[in-house]
């Protein structure tokens, strides 16, 4: 008899070991963002030059650990340091040039409880200045921004893409080399002679841009 209660006794203590008492057994859910990790921001452009008055909009997308795009809800807050040389919209981040100087632009992305800051340069040049050095952004909303975007004999454009794949497509006599199926890259072009210049993206229609080179 006592060897049977021991058996027992032995059995039922297994089958409650084997019910997921310790933790074992059973799933979780997944982090927030399918298995990422929300790591840094980038912003677009990081560094531009920009003519007293001109606007543009620059855009904070949130990374994960693998450098690509974070997969996740998030809002963002846009500040300038320099509010009176380049003033930004804090929720569109709409970049307006007021007076010469440099400022800088910041975005606090938050998604979830976690907030991270991704900062640009923007210089500001007097109306009437054309830029050695300027940057256009072929964004994820199907537009080149700026556009026109002035730019001095012998300058260089960088052609900045996001995600989202364009191309650019010159359809002025004299203009740079085109720019193929591009994303996640920036690529730059160098204009030697003064002229407006068309380009459009052929995989967007109506996704068009202009440099005018003085």
């Amino acid at each position: 008899m006592t060897t049977l209660r021991l058996t027992c006794l032995a059995v039922l203590a297994a089958g409650v070991a084997g019910c997921g008492g310790g933790g074992g057994g059973g799933t979780t859910d997944p982090p927030p963002g399918g298995g990422q990790v929300f790591t840094s921001v980038e912003i677009a452009p990081s560094t531009t030059s920009m003519t007293q008055g001109q606007t543009q909009t620059f855009t904070a997308t949130p990374l994960n650990q693998s450098g690509g795009t974070f997969a996740g809800t998030a809002t963002r807050a846009w500040t300038s340091d320099q509010p009176t040389i380049a003033s930004v919209d804090g929720t569109s981040g709409l970049v307006t040039a007021l007076t010469p100087g440099t400022a800088h632009i910041a975005a606090d992305v938050t998604i979830g409880t976690v907030t991270k800051r991704g900062t640009a340069t923007v210089e500001i040049i007097p109306a009437g200045t054309a830029p050695a050095q300027a940057t256009v952004t072929a964004t994820t909303g199907q537009v080149f921004q700026p556009t026109p975007q002035r730019l001095a004999r012998g300058g260089t454009i960088t052609f900045l893409f996001q995600s989202l794949a364009h191309t650019v497509v010159f359809t002025t006599s004299g203009a740079p080399a085109d720019i193929g199926t591009s994303a996640n890259v920036s690529v730059d072009r160098t204009f030697n002679t003064a002229g407006t210049y068309e380009y459009h993206c052929s995989i967007h229609a109506g996704m068009e841009g202009q440099v005018i080179v003085e």
